[in-house]
């Protein structure tokens, strides 16, 4: 925290992924912090695999005219949304996600893993074709993150909530004392940390959780609603009833003619019981 924040400056010099200078930005600071915006014209966009396109920001402070601190920061511009139906889209159109399940660890050196075996092993994800890569199931160094950056690796990266939730061994769908503001506080520093990486696409909070209650399996039964109890037996279209599996292969059956029509306006009968 400077002295004096109000003597503060800071510039930044915007370079497209050619290395031309695009933007230049200048700011003082207020308070405690300095805001820099600017626009870039017709942006070059970051799309995956088929061109990881990135810029760089040459960041410098300055205090009391003199220069004190500085940084560069490689960035990419894209959008991109998920349809329940659709898939995965990288900048308004349709980018298929495949891709494997990556611990921070080698045959070599364990978690102690040097940037070259890092790097190794991304060539070998791009080698397998893989468009994604799920960096479990923790926070990964700062490397592979600017390593997808670089390969257009799309990102699915979490925080270490894994196993455990409730204080004792019990299946509670009770939080231990401060677990979910500790978690609340992982997933702040995650993101403050690698928010400029355009290569992650999905932030996740938990894998694995062990300590579940029933309730938690609950689904809703897709004639009224009513939360059922999941089970592997049912997990496809669990049924609250008989009558409601009955209707609802009735009003299939009447879409899809796949039975006769009296078989489908028996199954749809209001009268039938449990």
């Amino acid at each position: 925290k400077l002295d004096k924040a109000e003597i503060a400056e800071a510039k930044a010099k915007i370079f497209d992924p050619q290395g031309k200078l695009v933007e230049e930005l200048f700011g003082r600071a207020d308070k405690d912090r300095i805001m820099l915006s600017g626009e870039i014209n017709c942006p070059k966009l970051w799309n995956g695999v088929n061109d990881p396109a990135l810029y760089r920001a040459d960041i410098t402070l300055f205090y009391d005219g003199k220069p004190v601190d500085a940084v560069e920061q490689k960035f990419g511009i894209r959008s991109y949304q998920i349809d329940a139906d659709k898939g995965f889209f990288l900048n308004g159109k349709s980018y298929p996600l495949h891709g494997v399940n990556y611990h921070q660890d080698s045959y070599e050196s364990g978690w102690a893993m040097s940037d070259a075996q890092r790097e190794r092993d991304y060539h070998i994800i791009r080698d397998m074709g893989c468009t994604a890569v799920r960096m479990a199931h923790y926070q990964h160094c700062s490397q592979e993150y600017s390593l997808c950056d670089d390969f257009g690796i799309c990102v699915w990266t979490e925080i270490g909530i894994i196993n455990k939730m409730s204080p004792d061994e019990s299946e509670r769908h009770i939080l231990a004392d401060g677990f979910a503001e500790n978690a609340k506080q992982q997933l702040i520093e995650l993101i403050r940390q690698n928010y400029n990486h355009p290569s992650i696409i999905l932030w996740g909070i938990s894998n694995e959780l062990h300590q579940m209650s029933d309730e938690i399996f609950e689904v809703p039964c897709p004639t009224c609603q009513k939360p059922v109890p999941w089970t592997q037996e049912s997990q496809f279209r669990p049924f609250c009833s008989k009558r409601c599996q009955l209707i609802d292969l009735g009003e299939w059956a009447a879409e899809e003619k796949a039975i006769p029509s009296d078989t489908a306006d028996f199954a749809m009968d209001p009268n039938i019981s449990d």
